[in-house]
């Protein structure tokens, strides 16, 4: 199977494995969501397979584990709790921001749409993933100016330092944005 083949077959399965629940690994309070870890490796994986150098990963993997840390310094000040501040970056934020950023954003660009738009598209794409805002109209405005504010960060940072780095500085703002609305009870 080709790079790119197997980039689009990881791509797919990290979607599906994020809309449609499927085997988890239960550890009492925490559990673990097989697929979409299996499958965020692959993306991982295939990306910098097809498209980069290994010393450029090992400066992508500096900077991962620097946002990690800042992630966890937040919810260590936040008073919450590690794992479930290191599982929200990994898991929840930088699958999104892959999703929506690397993925859709990129396949959007290249169809020649204005950036603006883009950014306000995929906030709303954002936006109507979350199903609490279908019961509270406030959380969706939140969620919504949530959306734009990751898109405008992704860009800004993908147009100086290209993808990767758009993706990993979206991801960071996306936890830190979970991370407050843990402590104060809107998520």
């Amino acid at each position: 199977m080709k790079s790119i083949h197997f980039l689009i077959f990881a791509i797919l399965g990290l979607a599906v494995a994020k809309i449609v629940p499927g085997f988890h690994l239960d550890f009492g309070v925490y559990y673990l969501d097989v697929e979409r870890a299996v499958f965020l490796v692959g993306v991982i994986a295939a990306f910098y397979f097809y498209t980069h150098t290994f010393s450029e990963f090992g400066r992508v993997a500096a900077l991962f584990v620097a946002l990690v840390g800042l992630s966890l310094l937040a919810g260590w000040v936040l008073q919450l709790d590690p794992i479930r501040v290191a599982v929200a970056f990994v898991m929840t934020a930088l699958v999104e921001e892959i999703l929506l950023r690397a993925v859709l954003f990129e396949l959007l660009i290249k169809r020649g749409i204005k950036s603006w738009k883009i950014v306000l598209g995929t906030a709303l794409f954002f936006t109507l993933v979350h199903p609490a805002i279908y019961s509270d109209y406030l959380y969706g405005v939140i969620v919504l100016a949530t959306g734009i504010l990751l898109g405008a960060i992704y860009l800004n940072v993908r147009q100086k330092y290209g993808i990767v780095y758009g993706v990993l500085w979206a991801s960071e703002a996306h936890t830190l944005i979970i991370l407050l609305g843990w402590k104060l009870n809107l998520i």
